[in-house]
């Protein structure tokens, strides 16, 4: 069955959904560490603090989230078609989460 459209979710909403997809429901750190912030703004922003641009760029290259879904909820949610959950975003061997 497929998922309904969330078009009414804000973008801080529509983050949080990427983050828990991607690196779990307590991947805050992980994300956080990964773009360089530290987890209390990530949460800032989840929480509906205007993101900037940089980091909302970040957010979109380390978790392949297509652009136009993340900011309205249209169209695709990935720009590959599907879930990008890679062993390297979650601290596998290639991740910068590790170091």
């Amino acid at each position: 069955m497929e998922k309904p459209i969330k078009y009414h979710l804000t973008l801080g909403q529509r983050v949080r959904e990427i983050r828990e997809e991607q690196f779990g429901e307590h991947g805050v750190r992980l994300v956080a560490r990964a773009i360089g912030l530290p987890p209390q703004t990530w949460l800032n922003y989840e929480d509906g603090v205007t993101m900037p641009a940089t980091v909302l760029l970040q957010f979109i290259e380390l978790t392949d989230v297509d652009p136009r879904w993340l900011l309205s909820g249209r169209g695709r949610k990935y720009r590959d078609g599907g879930a990008a959950l890679h062993p390297a975003r979650v601290g596998g061997p290639a991740s910068p989460l590790c170091n």
